[in-house]
């Protein structure tokens, strides 16, 4: 085994992620889980995310809402955005992404239906000054 410095996971870190396995398990959730799965269940487990999150890790998340209200800004119109590769109009900060990918590797966080949905019940993550 190479002697090289490894990261520790911090003791934080391992038991939200304890608590967020348990509560998976809890609810019954599978990993199979697609777009046109998510139900009110699924709905509770990514809010439950998403508040932990928040509250142990406030630093990175003032970061990350102090970054989106500079992206917003200087927002491009969506014509200009699409013609440059693309509009997304959500935001996922990093931890949370790698999150959801661990429990449903399966569901499409770019799906437009999953987008709405989650922009209409955790609002701070939209990504554009545009009604949806």
């Amino acid at each position: 085994m190479d002697d090289g410095e490894y990261e520790v996971i911090p003791d934080r870190a391992r038991i939200l992620g304890s608590h967020l396995v348990d509560l998976f398990h809890k609810l019954g959730l599978r990993e199979d889980i697609t777009a046109d799965d998510v139900n009110e269940v699924v709905w509770t487990f990514i809010e439950r995310v998403v508040f932990l999150w928040k509250k142990n890790f406030p630093n990175e998340y003032y970061d990350w809402i102090s970054g989106l209200e500079d992206e917003l800004k200087y927002e491009r119109p969506v014509k200009k955005a699409v013609e440059g590769g693309g509009f997304t109009p959500i935001s996922y900060p990093m931890r949370f992404w790698n999150l959801m990918r661990t429990f449903f590797p399966k569901l499409k966080l770019t799906d437009k239906k999953f987008i709405k949905e989650f922009i209409r019940r955790i609002p701070e993550f939209k990504n554009t000054n545009y009604k949806l």
